[in-house]
């Protein structure tokens, strides 16, 4: 089963925020009658006209089980350290995220989905769409919806590294795909395949990053300091302890002067 994460938020001001949210909540919807699973955040509405998606997701949801009476759908909410959501008015799963750290946390939203989907957003977006990339794990982003994902859908043929792993027929779908922001009867359907064909794409394994995500003590080796210092001159050392030595003698003085 496929499970589809949707991030990002929209302005309601902006004049195409009605025909989006109406088509995104359409996408969710065909998706759901495809079978696909969800997740999303348990996020509290914030202060202001930015919406996220995630509000959006579940509407369409409830909607959903609403006119289809009888039907069980596979949802997660992810909730952060601290976060308390209840407000979903059907059956779902819960997961309490690790950690807040916003790679960590993505880390563990993108390890359980199969492909994911940016509309609207601002930094949290691009952020998110980095650890994707660097986690070889597919995503869309959908144009028209505004905000980053608008920006990020220039340079997505070129930057995603999924592109380069999946069929030259898949990519020229891909670069066909409809404005979320265009009264476009056939959006949902169309935009929908495309997901599920992009989650359906194995993805080469990726090799280890240079850095780690988080911090491990454990990698701070006796070789690795050593090696460390070979990349240092003798001079620089040299001026290194020279000037530690003349900080040491003049708190030793110090603290005699204090003394006396």
């Amino acid at each position: 089963m496929t499970r589809v994460v949707f991030v990002g938020s929209l302005d309601e001001r902006q004049a195409s925020f009605r025909t989006v949210a109406a088509n995104l909540k359409c996408l969710v919807i065909r998706l759901a009658e495809k079978q696909c699973a969800f997740l999303v955040r348990g996020v509290l509405r914030p202060k202001g006209t930015r919406l996220p998606v995630d509000y959006l997701v579940i509407e369409a949801l409830a909607q959903y089980v609403k006119q289809n009476s009888g039907c069980r759908l596979d949802l997660i909410v992810v909730l952060e350290p601290g976060v308390f959501f209840n407000s979903i008015p059907f059956e779902y799963a819960t997961h309490h995220a690790s950690s807040s750290v916003r790679k960590l946390f993505y880390k563990e939203i993108l390890d359980k989905v199969q492909v994911a989907v940016a509309v609207g957003g601002a930094t949290g977006v691009a952020r998110f769409m980095m650890t994707a990339d660097w986690l070889g794990k597919p995503y869309l982003i959908l144009p028209g919806s505004g905000g980053a994902s608008d920006y990020l859908w220039r340079d997505y043929f070129v930057e995603a590294s999924h592109i380069k792993s999946i069929d030259p027929k898949l990519v020229e779908r891909l670069h066909q795909t409809p404005l979320i922001s265009s009264e476009r009867p056939s959006y949902a359907e169309i935009t929908s395949e495309e997901i599920l064909a992009l989650a359906a794409t194995p993805m080469p394994p990726r090799s280890e990053p240079s850095a780690p995500i988080g911090y491990d003590p454990e990698a701070l080796t006796l070789d690795r300091v050593l090696t460390l210092a070979k990349r240092f001159s003798f001079g620089f050392w040299a001026f290194l302890l020279g000037m530690a030595g003349i900080l040491i003698t003049l708190g030793f003085y110090l603290c005699k002067l204090l003394g006396n």
